[in-house]
């Protein structure tokens, strides 16, 4: 189990690490042409196009029973359409600064709704970890600081960070009872479905996107973003929990502002450095105290 968890505790840092990354992509994609929703749908589409075949030849044939699809549904729903809707008009009304300081929130939320509907009661070094996180998130975004804030702004973007902690409550629950990539293939699907009505509303002129836009798109957003983050956030939940699974969100803006530096030649201040080395502390502090707290519950509860 402990090389399951380590497994699972690489992929999602490597998925936060793509995720912070694809602010750079969509940039360059919306730039070739192509609108967000636009942009959202042609990423799923290019995962979905992947994830089935893989499951057929990774023998996991991805067959779901009639009480599955509401929660495959929903799940898609909440972790891309309503999600990505919550995001863009909230960023739209707000700075970049500050979306990425209410984004941060989702650990937090995530940690009150597991002591809520589960009882889970997170020990201090979680709290602690989340707390710390937080503030190196506020740190590496901090001068970036600017624009006008809205409350209705603000208000999206915690819509969005409330849509995510449903994603993982529900994707929690499928995957007690479905293999991964099963999940992930049908909410996939979902998701583009879904898509299609903002897509056809923005009025996107296919035409018009250039050759890097639909290779960013694509290629990076999709194969990368969609299909291999998905699957390995997805394991992640599974094998650590929704909670410690939502704590590495945080590396996002961390890895969006160094992929910045080295890919856009934008700056990165001694303050954003400090920032990063607190949020990496904070996932360490969370991963190491979590797992001698389940190794002492585990021993307590041991027969033996």
């Amino acid at each position: 189990m402990k090389g399951r968890s380590s497994r699972a505790i690489a992929g999602v840092i490597f998925v936060n690490i793509m995720w912070g990354l694809s602010f750079i992509g969509s940039k360059r994609s919306m730039a070739g042409g192509l609108q967000p929703f636009s942009l959202v749908f042609v990423r799923f589409l290019s995962a979905t196009i992947l994830l089935f075949p893989l499951a057929f030849l990774t023998k996991n044939t991805p067959r779901i029973r009639p009480r599955d699809i509401p929660g495959l549904i929903l799940s898609a729903l909440f972790g891309v359409t309503v999600y990505f809707f919550f995001e863009l008009e909230g960023l739209k009304r707000t700075s970049a600064s500050t979306a990425s300081l209410l984004i941060a929130l989702i650990p937090v939320f995530t940690l009150v709704t597991g002591l809520v509907l589960h009882k889970k009661h997170p020990g201090k070094w979680q709290w602690a970890g989340a707390g710390f996180s937080l503030i190196g998130v506020f740190l590496v975004v901090y001068d970036g600081a600017g624009g006008t804030d809205s409350a209705a702004g603000v208000l999206y973007m915690l819509g969005a960070c409330l849509c995510w902690v449903v994603y993982g409550e529900v994707t929690d629950k499928l995957l007690k009872r479905l293999p991964t990539l099963t999940v992930t293939c049908w909410q996939s699907l979902f998701s583009l479905i879904s898509l299609v009505p903002p897509m056809l509303i923005e009025g996107t002129d296919l035409t018009a996107v250039t050759a890097d836009a639909w290779l960013w798109s694509s290629l990076f957003l999709g194969v990368i973003c969609s299909c291999v983050c998905y699957i390995l956030y997805n394991d992640a939940i599974a094998l650590l929990s929704p909670q410690k699974t939502a704590i590495f969100l945080n590396l996002n803006p961390l890895a969006a502002v160094i992929g910045g530096a080295l890919l856009l030649n934008e700056r990165m201040t001694l303050l954003q450095g400090i920032g990063g080395v607190i949020i990496l502390g904070s996932l360490l502090l969370v991963n190491s105290t979590g797992r001698k707290d389940a190794a002492a519950e585990n021993s307590e509860c041991s027969p033996r």
